[in-house]
Order: C-alpha cells, then structure tokens, then sequence
C-alpha cells in the first residue's frame, strides 16, 4: 500500500510539473510568434509549419518528452515505460486517443480515411512514432514536415493532426 501512494505522489508531481510547463509555454506562445515574424525565413518554409496548429504540434511534443524524460526517474522500468509511451502515446483511450501533449493544447492524430482518432490502433501509431527514433529517417521526417506542411511518417501512415473540440466531440479546424 505505501509504494501505491508513493507512486502517486510521484505521478501528482510530475503533473504539476507538466502544467507548470505548459503555463510556461502558454505565456511565451505569443513572444514565439512574435519573434518568428521578424524573421523572414518563412519563404522557405510550408504555411503549416508556421502556422498556430504547427507551433502547438511543437509545443505538445515537447509536453510529452517533458513527461517522459520524467518518466526515466522511476527506478528500473522507468526508461521501457517512456519508450513504450513515446510509441504508443497517440492511442491513450481515456483521453481519446491524444497523447498528454496533444490533450493540453487540443489538437487529436486521427486515420485520413474514416477521420477517428487512433485509440486501440497501436500498431499504426508505433510505427508513425519509431520513425522519430531512427537517426537519420529522424531528421528526413522532419525535412519533409517543413517542406510540405506534414510529416512524412503521416503521410505513409494516412494520419493528419486537426484541432480537437471536447464539447462538441468532433474534429474541427486546420490540419497539419
């Protein structure tokens, strides 16, 4: 009973920990997009890059490796349970398929072709991930997003990131 409530207070901390930072990048968000436009390198980038949806994409992503990187403190299994996050983080089913990162900023990963999100979907959501592990097809995932506005690994996986509404239970808005 006393590792129980040992492992909740750890995880309660390490909540707090991700909700001081994502108040940390909610403030900063506006100094972002203000400083990206004095800066005209825009022209060599695709519109959804720059756009609001692709900087919250970021910001989410850099929620979740937050998440994890706190997730290694765990003695032993700490580092399996980040990898295994990292892949899998797309299909959480009690936060309907977002990842932490994406549910913070309110944006979902649902399949092109019948526009759900990817909940129990593990396999596809591991592979679209493990791309972001390889070197190499890493930094080719990442070309590809600045060159044409979405990822390379969403493509061949037919998934597209859209902004998510909880009160209406449906996908709304732009896609990246």
């Amino acid at each position: 009973m006393k590792k129980k409530e040992l492992l909740l207070e750890k995880y309660n901390k390490l909540r707090e920990y991700t909700k001081i930072a994502v108040s940390f990048l909610k403030i900063y968000y506006a100094k972002i997009i203000f400083e990206w436009n004095k800066f005209d390198l825009r022209k060599y980038l695709h519109p959804q890059v720059y756009s609001t949806i692709g900087i919250e994409r970021g910001a989410a992503l850099f929620v979740d490796l937050f998440f994890i990187f706190g997730l290694t403190f765990i003695p032993t299994i700490g580092l399996g349970i980040g990898i295994g996050y990292f892949l899998l983080k797309d299909t959480i089913p009690f936060l309907n398929g977002q990842s932490l990162g994406k549910s913070f900023f309110s944006i979902l990963l649902i399949r092109k072709h019948s526009g759900k999100p990817l909940t129990r979907n593990y396999w596809v959501a591991a592979k679209r991930n493990f791309v972001l592990l390889i070197p190499g097809l890493n930094l080719f995932d990442m070309y590809f997003y600045i060159k044409h506005g979405e990822r390379w690994a969403d493509v061949k996986y037919r998934t597209i990131t859209v902004r998510y509404s909880q009160e209406e239970n449906d996908t709304t808005g732009k896609e990246t």
